[in-house]
């Protein structure tokens, strides 16, 4: 009995070992069977994808459009703004590189060395009489003002009205040459006179602001955040090297045209405008990136694109007034429309139907709180103090809501000067209270922030106060040790932050007080070099 019990055992084992190895046989067989399946799926969307890409290519050369160029490589430090298209082109057209100098570029001519200096001036002698000729010659061509030609009191009587008006309009422009004449004769502008210690201050400055500008930032590793806090620095002279053409491009650029920062894309199409995206890597703060382009002083018709929907910055503007929220921080929005809304007195309607204006905008940030704002409340202080000084730019009356943001602007400058410390710098609780910190980066994040709504919200008059002159020389100091230069890429978002924003506090001073006393540059002379080689030459 035992024995057929062990054979009946025997017999369900080798039962279940061939079971196992059928169905792992048949797994390898379904496994070599799915692969070459997988491959051929593979491959086949690949082509369909090529077809695809080849068909709109055809079906774009076929209706006549071009794909978008890039936009230029940055070329020298852009003084006077990014780089812009030509203005009777389409956005999506060839754009033009501005060159350092505004004075249009003359070719000298080669000087050779070769030809007698005898014969050079009898052929300069020659056209000059050649010259003085043909303008002879086109004075005794061009009839004379006063003669009146003939049936011209008849013609006169028939025209009528188009006569009148074209006498009209040549007053208006011998009135305008006036005034064209008068303003040449006016006497210069005098230099602003800087006594020696402002004017080492103003090197010292200078120096610090070179020595940050100098350093590379890129789009490989550096956020569109990264990018933001650089213009805010420096504006459109900001650079930043693009990875993928290993070439610099303007950071205004950068930043309008939408370029992928470590991944990140600023901008996004929202319902019909195109608008700043929030978030990590892009912007921490509501109209962040309409401030930066406001406080660069960047065109409002400055292109700005999205995939290949290209528009302009008014775009952006126009849809940032439809996000207008009571109760919301408007701060930087009011930044941001201050500048590029030309009527002050203008109204518009937000995405509910709500009327709103840039009085209203600033009686919801008037009645909010200062402490519970963002940067200690120096982003709420700073756009009231920006609409402010923009309305008094305008020439326009201080009433409404704008004197009471006059005045409650004047009235914290005071309360900021009380707090501040003897060394020059702000506590690390901003302007809640008074008091030092051993956190070096903490009394710069808070000083940076107030110093750089000081010198926006400040009369010129007020700006070499002893106290304002303190924090410049402090946050200067601050920004000249090595702990924030050579930290400055490694330190992370908020470090950087800090850094920026000082620096917006030192460049905005510079823009403000210091450049009037530079002297203006001197033009180019190019037939200076030519002239002083025949002199040595004689």
């Amino acid at each position: 009995m035992s024995g057929k019990l062990r054979l009946l055992t025997l017999c369900l084992l080798l039962t279940g070992l061939t079971v196992t190895v059928i169905s792992l046989a048949d797994g390898r067989a379904s496994q070599k069977t799915v692969e070459p399946e997988v491959e051929t799926a593979v491959e086949e969307t690949k082509t369909a994808k090529a077809t695809i890409a080849a068909e709109s290519t055809t079906e774009a050369t076929t209706a006549g459009k071009e794909p978008i160029p890039e936009v230029p490589l940055a070329k020298g430090p852009m003084l006077n703004g990014p780089v812009l298209v030509t203005p009777s082109a389409p956005y999506g057209n060839r754009p033009v590189i501005e060159e350092e100098s505004e004075e249009p570029v003359v070719v000298e001519p080669a000087f050779d060395e070769t030809v007698d200096t005898a014969d050079s001036d009898a052929s300069e002698k020659a056209e000059t009489e050649a010259a003085e000729e043909d303008v002879a010659k086109d004075e005794s061509d061009t009839p004379d003002a006063t003669t009146e030609k003939p049936g011209k009191d008849a013609a006169k009587t028939e025209e009528g009205d188009d006569e009148e008006e074209a006498t009209d309009e040549e007053a208006d422009e011998e009135e305008a040459d006036e005034e064209d004449e008068e303003k040449a004769t006016e006497p210069a502008k005098p230099l602003r006179q800087l006594s020696p210690e402002m004017a080492a201050l103003r090197d010292r400055v200078r120096r610090t602001m070179a020595t940050y500008h100098q350093q590379t930032f890129n789009t490989q590793q550096n956020t569109a955040t990264d990018v933001m806090n650089l213009c805010l620095a420096f504006g459109c002279n900001t650079q930043v090297y693009r990875s993928d053409v290993r070439q610099k491009v303007n950071g205004i650029t950068c930043l309008c045209w939408n370029y992928p920062c470590a991944g990140y894309e600023p901008l996004a199409i929202c319902g019909d405008h195109i608008a700043g995206r929030i978030g990590y890597g892009m912007q921490t703060h509501p109209s962040q990136i309409l401030a930066v382009l406001a406080l660069s002083r960047v065109p409002a018709d400055y292109p700005i694109r999205v995939g290949e929907d290209v528009r302009t910055v008014a775009d952006l503007v126009e849809g940032e007034k439809l996000t207008c929220r009571s109760g919301s921080d408007m701060s930087l929005k009011l930044v941001g429309l201050a500048y590029f809304v030309a009527e002050a007195d203008a109204t518009w309607k937000n995405d509910v139907g709500e009327t709103w204006s840039m009085e209203r905008i600033i009686k919801e940030e008037l009645g909010s709180d200062i402490n519970t704002a963002t940067a200690g409340g120096t982003h709420r202080l700073l756009g009231l103090g920006y609409a402010v000084q923009r309305r008094i730019g305008r020439k326009r009356a201080m009433e409404g809501q704008y004197k009471r943001a006059q005045a409650f602007v004047a009235q914290y400058i005071d309360f900021a000067l009380k707090l501040q410390n003897s060394d020059g710098s702000w506590g690390a609780d901003f302007l809640a209270t008074r008091g030092t910190s051993r956190d070096q980066t903490a009394a710069l994040r808070s000083t940076g922030h107030i110093l750089g709504w000081l010198v926006v919200s400040l009369p010129e008059q007020q700006l070499t106060d002893p106290q304002v002159v303190k924090a410049v020389a402090y946050v200067n100091r601050a920004l000249g040790g090595r702990k924030f230069q050579a930290n400055l890429k490694n330190g992370g978002q908020r470090h950087m932050e800090t850094i920026m924003h000082a620096l917006h506090g030192l460049t905005e001073y510079d823009r403000r007080w210091f450049k009037p006393a530079d002297p203006p540059p001197q033009p180019k002379t190019p037939e200076a070099k030519p002239a002083a080689a025949q002199q040595a030459k004689r």
